[in-house]
């Protein structure tokens, strides 16, 4: 995107400099009609290149639908990205060095024309939320807002949260008052900041919107921490959604309500967090998501689906009563989770394709299978306590492989049950009753 604080502010020349007595001529005519009328022309066209600029982002946040998520699928679907071919700035940057020229030789007055330049801005459209954010950053960036290095700020439940976080710089801190922060339409970070509440149960994001409440289009670190954030409404949509390139951290959160309808085959609604990748992309990188001390529930798909070669590090949180699984790790996705709480989730963790994450000292309550795997996936579960699943302890589908030591099962009919090409290795300390399946 464009970064430039308007050039066109620091342009050479004062409306109220003395041309001195040999150009008097020269100032006349700058007064006269036909040159206001050039001026302003040159404001329009401006104004016209950032239309176009800004249209190129007005795409809908599912741009490439697939299969819903569930332990039996693997969606990678990715949100438009600033980073694509509709983020070539080239004829804006034109606009901007032509404008400059043209304010230059016709000795424009720059205080008029600011003015009238901010006031056009400020009727740019923008068809979406993706595009909308675009036309907010780059508003903040043309008028001098932007800030140029990280800091914080406070925003109360009456702010608008999208043109504040549209003006800082990457790095920065919201501090978001306790009480309820209402979302017309989701909130796109293009920048790396944290958003802080004062506590989960003091401090809610909220919205209604549909595609996401949450969308990070950054490949800087991106945080929230000590607040809750929550879908509400019957509009399909996950609560966070992370674009590829992501970096998000979740720390004393509350995450809940995204919602799909049943049946629906968007591959982007109805997760808590969805942490998108292109298709194909499978470079492994380092960890893309960190969740510590965090609650997750009541998603009707997904708490957390990873996809492509995103890799996860999940500490001491607690998965409850989402509808497909807690957490889902698909394509070659990878990382862990550990010293968490699964309760009544559809499938606890639901380990799909190639992923191969570590899933250790964890209690599952209820449900229907604590830990499911297909496709050629390869966790490793390590002092698992299953309780009450209805269907079965653990289900290693397909040609499933990984190991499993220290597993516990409880009031259970089936603990670990292994298809006929699936071949985990059963290690140490298992006290589950291993059954073939069919």
């Amino acid at each position: 995107m464009v970064a430039a604080v308007l050039a066109l502010a620091a342009c050479s020349g004062s409306s109220g400099a003395d041309p001195g007595p040999g150009s008097r001529q020269s100032q006349d005519a700058t007064s006269s009609a036909d040159a206001q009328r050039a001026c302003g022309a040159v404001t329009t066209r401006l104004l016209a290149s950032v239309q176009r600029y800004v249209d190129r982002y007005g795409a809908t946040l599912s741009r490439n639908p697939t299969s819903s998520a569930s332990p039996s699928t693997s969606p990678s679907s990715a949100p438009p990205s600033t980073s694509s071919g509709a983020g070539d700035d080239a004829e804006l940057r034109s606009s901007l060095q032509q404008a400059q020229k043209e304010l230059d030789s016709k000795n424009c007055d720059l205080a008029a024309f600011r003015t009238s330049f901010a006031a056009g801005l400020d009727k740019v459209t923008a068809n979406g939320p993706l595009a909308r954010a675009v036309l907010l950053r780059l508003t903040a960036s043309m008028t001098g807002r932007l800030a140029s290095s990280p800091k914080t700020i406070t925003v109360t439940p009456s702010g608008d949260l999208a043109r504040e976080v549209a003006a800082l710089a990457p790095g920065s801190t919201v501090t978001l008052r306790a009480g309820r922060h209402v979302l017309r339409q989701p909130l796109v970070l293009l920048a790396g900041i944290t958003l802080r509440g004062v506590g989960r149960e003091r401090t809610t994001l909220s919205s209604r919107a549909a595609g996401a409440l949450i969308l990070v289009l950054s490949d800087q670190r991106t945080e929230l921490r000590d607040l809750a954030v929550r879908h509400t409404g019957r509009r399909p949509a996950s609560v966070l959604v992370g674009g590829p390139g992501s970096s998000i951290v979740l720390t004393g959160a509350r995450l809940s309500g995204g919602f799909a309808r049943k049946g629906s085959s968007d591959g982007q609604s109805g997760m808590g967090v969805l942490m998108t990748a292109r298709a194909g992309d499978n470079t492994a990188r380092g960890t893309t998501l960190q969740v510590t001390r965090t609650q997750v529930s009541d998603n009707t798909a997904a708490g957390l689906l990873l996809t492509g070669a995103h890799r996860a590090s999940v500490r001491s949180t607690t998965f409850r009563t989402n509808g497909q699984c807690g957490v889902c790790f698909a394509g070659k996705s990878s990382g862990g989770v550990q010293r968490s709480t699964f309760e009544n989730n559809g499938v606890g963790v639901a380990v799909l394709d190639q992923a191969n994450p570590t899933v250790a000292d964890n209690d599952f309550d209820g449900g229907q299978v604590a830990v499911q795997v297909s496709g050629r996936a390869a966790p490793t579960v390590r002092k698992a306590r299953i309780d009450s699943p209805s269907r079965a302890g653990m289900i290693f589908g397909d040609r499933s492989s990984g190991r499993v030591d220290g597993a516990r099962c409880q009031n259970i009919t089936y603990g670990i049950v292994v298809s006929p090409q699936a071949l985990p290795f059963i290690g140490r300390g298992n006290k589950c009753p291993i059954s073939i399946g069919r």
